[in-house]
């Protein structure tokens, strides 16, 4: 089973680090029964640091300029559906 976990940033480093630790141990938990799990990040133009943490991700999406939330939220979709 794939299962993806998602996190949207932009100019939240620490908040960033922070929600990728925590999705961390809940991929390590689903890992643990078995399940494929990716880590999708996106960040959206930060300038802050924020895309340092969103490369943490299996599967970083880094965009040059903020497209807005919607734009971002569905590019973390189609990576998701691509998995």
């Amino acid at each position: 089973m794939n299962i993806a976990l998602a996190v949207l940033a932009w100019n939240t480093a620490p908040v960033t680090r922070k929600a990728i630790d925590s999705l961390q141990g809940e991929k390590t938990s689903l890992e643990r029964e078995g399940a494929t799990v990716h880590l999708i990040g996106c960040d959206n133009g930060s300038a802050d640091g924020s895309a340092d943490e969103i490369r943490r991700c299996s599967r970083p999406i880094l965009n040059t300029a903020n497209e807005g939330s919607s734009y971002a939220r569905n590019q973390i979709i189609e990576a998701a559906l691509a998995l």
